[in-house]
């Protein structure tokens, strides 16, 4: 979950706070009125995303500075003209009040992204990875793609960019890394050999330093690098098997 924290006060807040609380991605965690906020509790919380009324920027400006060393601040304010010194400031968005659910998707488009390409912010991530998470579909990054991590069957490594194999068959390319998708993906998505990542629980046949997918014929080499980790792995669910065996 990308943790939120809100800076600023008012029903328009008010609006984009229950936004936060119904994005399956987003979770609010606390937010500060007016005034000058306490650093040392923010900090302390580890916010990914601030939000912050474009209102109390010149209160809290040089606070800003310092937070922007790990989170991500979106600006929010009644005049659109605002977005120009929002971005100077280095926000990484902007929305201009009232806050459309429609404008908001974009903007947590743009965030989840940026997680998944692993910035200097938005680093946490949870232990057992993410259900779902955005692709890129086109080389500009203009286009994501919504994906539910049980519905991979396999990621493959081409040339430059990626393609998913889904369950029932579908195929997407994005144009993600193969580090990326490996940091960010649940543990029954492992990395078998540089040029795939497959789905544990889709594993139908091992034969050797080959392996097969359920409802896939195409035969997944399973790298030296990888094998020792992939072997303890299936050993686990192998009958009578104690201790490890490598091909």
């Amino acid at each position: 979950m990308i943790k939120c924290y809100f800076i600023g006060e008012g029903s328009d807040i008010d609006d984009v706070k229950k936004l936060v609380e119904k994005h399956p991605f987003a979770e609010l965690i606390d937010d500060h009125g007016t005034g000058q906020p306490v650093l040392e509790e923010i900090f302390a919380k580890k916010p990914q995303v601030l939000f912050v009324d474009f209102a109390m920027r010149k209160t809290i400006k040089k606070a800003l500075t310092r937070l922007m060393q790990f989170s991500a601040i979106i600006y929010m304010s009644v005049t659109p003209s605002d977005a120009f010194e929002a971005f100077e400031d280095g926000a990484i968005d902007y929305m201009s009040y009232p806050v459309r659910s429609k404008r908001f998707e974009v903007c947590m488009s743009k965030i989840v992204r940026l997680s998944l390409n692993r910035t200097s912010f938005l680093q946490e991530v949870p232990e057992h990875g993410l259900d779902s998470f955005f692709i890129n579909v086109d080389a500009k990054g203009k286009t994501e793609l919504l994906i539910n991590s049980n519905e991979i069957l396999m990621i493959e490594a081409i040339e430059n960019h990626i393609l998913l194999t889904m369950v029932e068959g579908r195929k997407h390319v994005c144009f993600n890394t193969m580090k990326e998708m490996e940091e960010y993906l649940p543990n029954y998505l492992i990395r078998v050999h540089k040029s795939f990542i497959i789905n544990y629980r889709k594993v139908s046949e091992v034969k050797g330093p080959l392996l097969t997918l359920k409802g896939n014929t195409q035969k997944i080499p399973i790298g030296v690098t990888y094998r020792k980790a992939f072997t303890e792995k299936k050993n686990e669910m192998t009958i009578g098997k104690k201790n490890v065996k490598r091909f």
